[in-house]
């Protein structure tokens, strides 16, 4: 009997600790060509209630911050920079700095 009660308790802890997983992140991305040989690639992000996602730029010693990381290839090269929107600036009590993120997209 107890092997069974100790398999149910491994069984049911293995699946509420699977369920903990959170995205509160999810990305789409789209092309939008901009000249015979240019496009510009947005990736837009839906943020859920409650969650924030850092800008790409934060102070040293902040949080970590947003980054994208591009593969070259053979058939195209990569011209420019990421860019982002305007974002919420505060001052974070935690971090004791400026810090922007985003909420929502």
């Amino acid at each position: 009997m107890k092997k069974y009660f100790l398999a149910i308790v491994v069984l049911a802890i293995s699946i509420s600790s699977y369920g903990q997983i959170l995205e509160p992140v999810t990305w789409k991305t789209s092309v939008k060509k901009i000249s015979a040989t240019e496009y510009d690639l947005v990736a837009t992000a839906t943020i859920d209630d409650g969650w924030h996602l850092y800008s790409q730029v934060v102070p040293e010693g902040g949080p970590i911050a947003t980054a994208f990381i591009f593969e070259t290839g053979d058939n195209y090269t990569i011209a420019g920079k990421t860019k982002e929107g305007k974002g919420h600036t505060v001052d974070d009590p935690v971090f004791n700095m400026k810090i922007t993120y985003f909420e929502k997209s």
